[in-house]
């Protein structure tokens, strides 16, 4: 072969991979412009071309089809590269991804094992496993893979799951810690804020969720979480009319939110407007009938109200759709007594007391047995016992701030004679 030949020969190679680098730079484009109707048609074009073997356009093929919810037409596609290409590692962790979504979650850890044989280095590959450790239960593995996703490549997705994770294992400074991590990443994150000021505030820290809810609104003056976690601290300070202010502003913007009209029949009800209250509480229901925490507020409206009837079948129907929280049946009990079926009600505050020990529900029992007379009196002291016992459990500034808890109290020991020592 003459030097000709082969300087026509390179010119030809050269010409047909400018091409295919031209064809792959457009696919490239209009797949990251999300532009799928045209990519598609480039690439039926393409494997027209070649046979069908065009790899690069059937690997984005492949993740178009899983976009537009095809997966297993997506997976299938994924594994016939996968036999043309054993090594190329992006292909196993899409596949691996795949198999995520599919909820065949040892089947992506084994995949995701091998492409981190080809390349250890992609936190992707870790934070997928971590995600199917959590689905199967596993949560200290899923804990290192999300941990070990980080050490790689910081990104927020692995901090959420992360922060998640510790909330769940009840570990909650451990969740505030990882959360403020993000924050030093992404420190205009505006969820990422609500999640930290919830956090605190179930910790009865409100001068830290203050803090990191009015950021939250800083950075989204309507972000709809924000708004109700830093009403529900003024709710919770009696200060009505400030967060009514606040859900006046938050309705202009999303009227259709449940949560929103719970919230505020809520405040109609610690002003004792109870006809607002109702009304309010049962706009939030039609919005989301199958809320438990509506019907239980509905059901102590109504009951203040002396509906008792009413009461007694909001608390049943939020029983039925959240079996297994105890304040729900206290106040089932409650209604059952005034309703005159002492035996129900006293069956009521036992299955409270199963599924938590609560002073609040201790406290109530023991009113109710106190109420009936001098032989429910052994069991009203009994009651009264456990309740000092979790009371006195609480920090000093939380039975200070809690004056109806201990006027209740001086109440049970003047009738049951106990002389229970004053609490500072």
């Amino acid at each position: 072969m003459d030097n000709t030949e082969k300087e026509q020969k390179k010119q030809v190679v050269s010409k047909k991979r400018s091409s295919k680098e031209k064809s792959n730079w457009l696919l490239y484009k209009y797949f990251v412009r999300k532009d799928f109707g045209q990519c598609m048609e480039l690439i039926e074009q393409l494997n027209l071309q070649n046979n069908g073997t065009h790899e690069y356009a059937n690997f984005l093929k492949s993740l178009i089809l899983r976009n537009q919810g095809e997966l297993i037409q997506s997976l299938e596609l994924q594994k016939d590269l996968h036999t043309y290409n054993e090594q190329n590692y992006d292909i196993l962790k899409q596949i691996s991804r795949s198999m995520f979504l599919a909820q065949k979650f040892k089947a992506s850890i084994e995949v995701a094992n091998h492409a981190i044989n080809i390349n250890s280095s992609d936190w992707q590959l870790y934070y997928t496993q971590g995600q199917c450790f959590v689905n199967l239960g596993d949560y200290q593995q899923a804990l290192k893979c999300f941990q070990k996703a980080n050490q790689l490549s910081k990104h927020e997705s692995t901090f959420l799951e992360l922060g998640k994770l510790y909330t769940d294992l009840k570990e909650p400074e451990k969740a505030i810690e990882i959360y403020e991590e993000a924050l030093q990443h992404s420190n205009d994150n505006s969820d990422i804020l609500v999640i930290l000021g919830v956090i605190c505030l179930k910790q009865q820290n409100e001068q830290k969720a203050f803090k990191y809810l009015g950021q939250a609104l800083s950075v989204n003056n309507k972000d709809l979480k924000a708004i109700l976690a830093a009403s529900s601290v003024m709710q919770d300070k009696q200060e009505y009319e400030s967060a009514l202010m606040k859900y006046k502003i938050m309705a202009k913007y999303n009227p259709n939110s449940h949560q929103l009209w719970n919230n505020i029949g809520m405040c109609f009800y610690g002003m004792k407007k109870n006809i607002f209250a109702i009304a309010c509480l049962k706009k939030a229901l039609y919005l989301s009938p199958f809320e438990w925490i509506t019907c239980l507020n509905l059901g102590l409206v109504y009951m203040t109200s002396q509906q008792y009837a009413t009461a007694y079948f909001f608390f049943t129907v939020s029983i039925n759709l959240r079996p297994n929280y105890a304040i729900t049946y206290m106040h089932l009990g409650q209604c059952l007594n005034r309703l005159e079926d002492f035996p129900n009600a006293c069956s009521a505050f036992r299955k409270a007391i199963e599924i938590e020990k609560d002073y609040l529900i201790y406290l109530n029992f023991a009113i109710i047995l106190a109420q009936r007379g001098p032989q429910y009196f052994h069991e009203a002291k009994e009651n009264v016992k456990l309740f000092e016992q979790k009371f006195l459990e609480m920090s000093e500034d939380s039975r200070v701030n809690r004056s109806d808890i201990l006027e209740q109290r001086q109440y049970l020991s003047n009738l049951l004679g106990l002389g229970l020592p004053h609490i500072d």
